[in-house]
């Protein structure tokens, strides 16, 4: 190896973006423009084209001439009445509905009457000369292919039955009404109330003339259809307030009838009814009240009554007889005590104060009873106050309810009533608004600039139409070069490949040419032929990967590619078995846990796996199998629930590839793509050297230097590529270094 390329591995942990590297080349200007240059026929050619078709196109087109005006939403309002329009004003946000209206076959129609232009050859195909014809379809492409389908039309016609006057009348001023919209354009000026309308014509004259008429006809439309809406507005509601003068005069009546056989039968109103109502509603609260209050007294003597204790009760001691009495029995009582000092029982004086003692008490009793008998009289009239208040109080209720019932119709008369007069009076008021309005209409659009004859065609412009052809023609020539360049996408050598990842090429594998090959024919081929150019080019790579580091050659290899699809298994199976037909001891790792293919491929069982040995349920020597071809080790992968990465990047995969550092005398570590998942930059810190496999003229350089330059960013020591199934006759063809192989096959035995 030269010393530059040993430097190149050397420094091979470079922070530098590949990716960005590649960028830079490709589209670098001093390469594009070496790229443009290397075909700058192709460009001149494209250019000289486009405007030779330019020049050819205009020399065939008539100048036409645009014309326009331009109308304004008038939105001031004018309120000479204060009254709402029978016919409302534009909305500003019904402007594209009004460039409809402009457009409509209606208007065009009056136009096109209006100024004859049935009598014109440049709107009445029938009366165009050949000539003519064929320059006004030159002249605008679109009113070009209109044409040729209206003569089509005419010449089908003309075979066909022959038509009646009036039909072809019809025909013929819709065709021109046609055409007319065909070159009129309206457009609404972005964030204004401005309508533009545009047409064009081979003749300036008639272009502004056009443009005007449609703009006045635009505007004599709206008045006419403004009278036609207050005329008809004022005609119906004449009709319909006779109507309803008759129907207003009916319910009223009806709801005076209702009322006059109500108080016919009730006899009085609902209001004095009410009051009624609230007075005995007054009266039987007080007699509730009084009631109560009798029991509540009665109650409480009849209980003393029956204790013993009638002087306890609060009536008997508010009796004026019974204190009287009571003062008496006392003072009697007091002259009893004073006399049974000094006399005896028997004493005459003693006798008689015991009388008067007897009869205080009985006069007592007396009282007691008619205040008792005045209790029961009382409550027995607070009583029957009650129940007659309430039989008074609920005829009255029952008579209120029968007239509530009969309030009901009454109520939906009047709700009628009072709607036929507010509509009644609503449109009375709108009748005299819209009759005021009927010599007041003015138009919501306004002209504000009127169109001018043209001073000079508005298409086609030459210089710009020549200046457009020339650089449309350099662009697409331009891009015609790149596309050239772009299109190959592939590394076609290791020169190329070296100059862009910053990478020496370990080896340069051809492809195995024959139809109906399988990946297990290319496995045994090298078997087979040992002095083939595939294995010989296998043998080159291994040499080359030894060499890669002479002080300590690698033992433990990574092979990786960056998107699935570039060989990257069968290149290490190849590459373990060129090593084992050298005498080496040589065991191949299935990494990808993802997709494991190698057990498929050289058609042994992964029941036993490199998983099972990381999970620890199985031991080493149990996942190992022979390759019976070769002698290989293979330890096979296959699907796991658990996390690839974290297997890989686990202690027990660290023992796992130092137990077979020791063991064989090369270790190759085959993992899954780096583009597509990260397994690789996990398996590549245990490794030695990585071998970076590209298939040829395939992956996308792009793609190939962001994988390398995920590898550099992760420290990985990247021994070099291996550009995969090259094809030997294409390369040839690219004058590439595959031109070598064929004067050289001699030494090879394919």
């Amino acid at each position: 190896m030269t010393e530059s390329t040993i430097n190149s591995v050397d420094n091979r942990p470079r922070r530098t973006s590949l990716l960005s590297e590649f960028s830079k080349q490709q589209f670098d200007p001093i390469n594009i423009l070496r790229m443009l240059w290397r075909r700058k026929w192709l460009a001149i050619a494209s250019m000289f084209l486009f405007m030779a078709l330019a020049l050819a196109y205009l020399s065939q087109v008539t100048p036409i001439y645009t014309a326009s005006t331009s109308l304004m939403l008038d939105t001031r309002q004018k309120n000479i009445v204060d009254v709402e329009n029978v016919l409302s004003g534009i909305n500003v946000r019904a402007l594209s509905s009004e460039v409809q209206v402009i457009r409509s076959s209606q208007l065009i129609g009056r136009v096109v009457d209006k100024l004859h232009l049935d009598r014109d050859p440049e709107f009445n195909a029938r009366l165009r000369p050949p000539g003519f014809r064929t320059r006004l379809k030159q002249s605008d492409f679109y009113q070009g292919i209109r044409n040729i389908l209206v003569d089509a039309g005419i010449a089908r016609l003309r075979k066909a039955e022959p038509l009646s006057a009036s039909e072809n009348d019809y025909r013929l001023r819709a065709g021109i009404i046609a055409g007319v919209q065909g070159r009129l354009r309206v457009e609404q000026l972005p964030r204004t109330v401005v309508l533009t309308l545009s047409f064009r014509s081979s003749d300036p004259k008639k272009a502004a003339l056009l443009v005007n008429a449609i703009a006045d006809q635009y505007l004599n439309d709206q008045l006419e259809v403004k009278y036609d809406a207050t005329r008809r507005a004022s005609s119906w509601l004449t009709e319909r307030l006779d109507d309803l003068k008759a129907q207003v005069e009916k319910s009223e009546g009806a709801v005076e009838a209702f009322k006059a056989r109500q108080v016919a039968t009730s006899g009085q109103g609902a209001g004095l009814m009410a009051q009624q109502m609230t007075q005995l509603n007054s009266e039987l609260i007080t007699a509730r009240s009084k009631r109560s209050e009798a029991e509540a007294r009665y109650n409480q003597l009849n209980s003393r009554l029956k204790a013993g204790d009638p002087l306890a009760a609060a009536e008997i001691l508010s009796s004026p007889g019974v204190a009287r009495l009571r003062e008496t029995q006392a003072e009697l009582k007091r002259e009893e005590a004073e006399l049974s000092a000094r006399y005896f029982d028997r004493h005459p004086k003693m006798v008689k104060i015991r009388a008067e003692i007897q009869d205080v008490e009985n006069g007592l009793r007396n009282e007691i009873g008619k205040v008792v008998q005045n209790l029961r009289g009382e409550l027995a009239v607070t009583r029957s106050r009650e129940r007659s208040l309430q039989q008074s109080l609920r005829e009255l209720e029952s008579r209120a309810v029968r007239q509530n019932q009969a309030s009901v119709g009454l109520r939906q008369l009047e709700r009628e009533a009072e709607a036929n007069r507010s509509i009644y009076e609503n449109f009375l008021s709108r009748f005299k608004e819209t009759t005021a309005q009927e010599d007041i209409q003015d138009t919501d659009v306004r002209v504000i600039s009127r169109a001018e004859i043209p001073g000079g065609p508005s298409s086609p412009k030459r210089q710009l139409i020549l200046a457009g052809a020339a650089v449309l023609g350099l662009l697409v020539g331009g891009g015609l070069i790149l596309l050239l360049e772009v299109m190959n996408n592939g590394f076609r050598s290791p020169a190329e490949a070296e100059a862009v990842l910053g990478l020496v090429t370990l080896g340069s594998v051809p492809m195995l040419r024959g139809s109906g090959r399988k990946r297990r024919d290319v496995l045994d081929y090298v078997v087979n032929k040992p002095v083939s150019a595939l294995a010989e080019s296998f043998r080159s790579l291994r040499t080359s990967l030894l060499l890669s580091n002479v002080d300590h050659p690698p033992k433990v290899v990574l092979v990786t590619s960056s998107i699935p699809g570039e060989g990257k298994s069968t290149t290490s199976l190849l590459l373990a078995r060129t090593s084992v037909a050298l005498g080496r001891k040589v065991v191949i790792v299935d990494c990808d846990l993802r997709r494991s293919t190698i057990h498929n491929t050289i058609g042994i069982s992964n029941d036993a796996s490199v998983v099972d040995v990381l999970s620890g349920h199985l031991p080493l020597e149990d996942a190992i199998y022979k390759d019976e071809v070769s002698g290989l080790d293979i330890i096979p992968a296959k699907p796991t629930a658990a996390s690839s990465i974290d297997l890989l990047s686990s202690e027990n995969f660290v023992q796992l590839v130092d137990q077979l550092r020791e063991k064989y005398d090369m270790v190759i570590l085959d993992s899954a793509p780096i583009l597509a998942v990260s397994d690789a930059l996990v398996v590549g810190n245990l490794a030695d050297s990585v071998l970076y496999v590209i298939k040829w003229d395939d992956t996308p350089k792009a793609a190939v230097s962001s994988g390398v330059q995920s590898m550099l960013d992760a420290n990985l020591k990247i021994a070099g590529v291996v550009l995969n199934q090259i094809d030997m006759k294409k390369s040839s063809a690219y004058g590439e270094y595959g031109s070598y192989y064929g004067k050289y096959t001699e030494y090879y035995q394919n």
